[in-house]
């Protein structure tokens, strides 16, 4: 199984001889973040075995440690001379189908049995063909060994990874350069120089040497103790005043890294490689980098500062393998390598997943709560609109609330003397009690008989007639002259009934319709009466359709009267 976990929050942990090293790093926005970098003194001996490890020299250390490591996916590193990296050239062209056979396919390429040995992989290309890898392969007892060293801190690594896979993922984070590029890493006890391509790791090798090799020749070279020369190494000069065997380890450690660039160039396949990105406390030193990489020939780099990292150039070289180790485990990282597989399996995978799984359930509790609070207030005011809706129909009933009460406890509830009994309370009725009341008083209409008017009151064929003639849009000015006044001439009237109650149908209502056909003797007057008619007016109903039409000198239009007549229903 090849679990790689990731986390919002991460926790980057090195050792570099007797000093560890450590990064912590938060993803927000879509950008990683440096929350601090710490380091903390340890003593180690090569068996790496619990009691030869004294944890820390102060309790706030440890307790800084501790925290972080419970709050973050903590995540710590295997260095280069424990780990193998090898290419390596597969023909399968499905990429979930590499992991069934890259344990077999990696055992030719390891001087141990693939039994003894943990796999991972970073796939740098893929074509028809299929993919091509670079593996990392570590031994299970330097494993088992690192596991215990960690744990002799209080500290259960969630995700191993390799110094070159977080030197690669540093390169990729905190360097312009696009193409291919060395990384030069120089330690304390132990170095190493890498080949990266596009932030993808390609080879790697280690160089046995480092600062504390360089301390301990200027500490024979001017006969003081290793402490003496620690503190004096970084304020010399080296390029004026060098010792001899001061210079006879410079010498050496500069041939170590020529001929590994050498080596690794190999895996370039003739691609010129020009930049060299320099990280390590070594790369702190003063002209210790000019010394050592001047034959190499190439463009020397630092790594960039980012906004989202409150660190200088200095700090990120010397804390280059933890804060790539950080950052590899951080949401939509890459080429991430974890050798904690199989048997080395993460021994509580679960236990990042509490807090957030206890924040949800509080969450869904927080909602369920909101919900019955809500559903509570929702009832409460339908019930209250229940209630007043009650009470308006009772008052459109003429029934005050006191007397159909008792009249409800009399004939329902048949509470004998129920005029003189207590009338309860709108605000104390339930749902059931007005349903009751409601169920009461539907039956009491039912038994009442149905009245429906005869007497229509709709305007008369007179009143329409009257209106017609005295209207100032159907009759016009008397002429200033003298002479009859212009009118409109009513050639056709017809006055109809369409609609009345009857007894098979109580629930109709009366509906008179008019049909006029007149003559105008103008056009304007025609259209001036037409307006009059869609106009608001005691006589037409505006709700009902109004027809017009004309043919030349002939005008024709349909309205409906207003019915004002009073319904027992309304």
């Amino acid at each position: 199984m090849f679990d790689k976990p990731q986390a919002s929050h991460s926790l980057g942990l090195d050792i570099d001889g007797t000093l560890a090293k450590g990064a912590a790093l938060s993803y927000a926005r879509g950008k990683p973040k440096l929350d601090c970098l710490f380091e903390f003194p340890v003593e180690t001996s090569n068996s790496l075995d619990s009691e030869n490890v004294k944890p820390l020299y102060t309790t706030n250390q440890k307790e800084q440690l501790v925290s972080l490591a419970h709050k973050n996916l903590v995540v710590t590193i295997l260095p280069t001379q424990e780990v193998l990296v090898r290419p390596l050239d597969l023909k399968i062209k499905k990429e979930k189908d590499i992991n069934a056979v890259l344990a077999f396919q990696s055992e030719p390429l390891l001087p141990y049995p693939v039994e003894n040995a943990l796999v991972d992989k970073i796939i740098i290309s893929k074509d028809k063909e299929g993919h091509k890898l670079t593996i990392i392969a570590a031994r299970k007892d330097h494993l088992t060994n690192h596991i215990k060293f960690w744990n002799s801190l209080d500290v259960e690594p969630e995700d191993i990874t390799a110094t070159p896979a977080s030197l690669a993922t540093f390169a990729k984070n905190f360097s312009s350069q696009e193409g291919m590029l060395y990384v030069l890493h120089i330690g304390l006890v132990n170095s190493c120089c890498i080949l990266v391509d596009k932030g993808k790791l390609l080879a790697a090798q280690s160089i046995s040497k480092g600062v504390n090799s360089l301390i301990q020749a200027l500490a024979l070279d001017k006969n003081i103790d290793f402490d003496t020369a620690k503190q004096m190494l970084p304020e010399m000069t080296l390029k004026t005043e060098i010792p001899s065997t001061l210079k006879e380890s410079i010498e050496l450690l500069r041939l170590d890294i020529t001929r590994t660039t050498y080596s690794l160039a190999k895996q370039a396949k003739g691609q010129e490689i020009n930049q060299l990105l320099l990280t390590g406390e070594g790369s702190c030193l003063n002209d210790l980098a000019d010394l050592l990489c001047s034959p190499l020939n190439k463009t020397l780099l630092t790594p960039q500062p980012q906004p989202n990292f409150a660190a200088d150039i200095k700090q990120l070289q010397q804390y280059a393998i933890p804060i790539g180790a950080a950052l590899s485990v951080l949401p939509n990282s890459q080429e991430q390598i974890n050798f904690r597989q199989h048997e080395y399996n993460y021994p509580t995978p679960w236990k990042r997943l509490k807090q957030p799984i206890a924040l949800y359930l509080l969450l869904c509790f927080g909602i369920a709560v909101s919900l019955v609070l809500f559903g509570k207030a929702y009832l409460s005011y339908k019930e209250n609109d229940l209630k007043r809706h009650y009470l308006e129909l009772l008052n459109v009933m003429n029934k005050p609330y006191t007397a159909f009460e008792k009249e409800f406890a009399a004939k329902v509830l048949l509470i004998p003397d129920a005029s003189s009994s207590e009338v309860p309370a709108l605000s104390s009725l339930s749902q059931e009690d007005i349903k009751g009341r409601l169920n009461f008083l539907e039956k009491e209409l039912q038994s009442m008989p149905q009245f429906y008017p005869l007497q229509p009151n709709v305007p008369s064929v007179s009143d329409v007639l009257a209106w017609l003639a005295s209207h100032p849009n159907a009759v016009g000015p008397v002429p200033t002259g003298g002479g009859a006044p212009p009118a409109l001439q009513i050639e056709n009237f017809n006055y109809t009934i369409l609609k009345r109650p009857e007894l098979a149908k109580k629930q109709e209502k009366y509906q008179v319709k008019v049909e006029l056909e007149f003559s105008s003797p103008t056009p304007k007057m025609a259209r001036e009466f037409h307006d009059a008619l869609v106009a608001p007016n005691e006589i037409v109903d505006a709700k009902g359709e109004i027809k017009w039409s004309s043919n030349r000198d002939k005008y024709r239009t349909s309205f409906y009267l207003k019915d004002k007549t009073v319904y027992p229903n309304s």
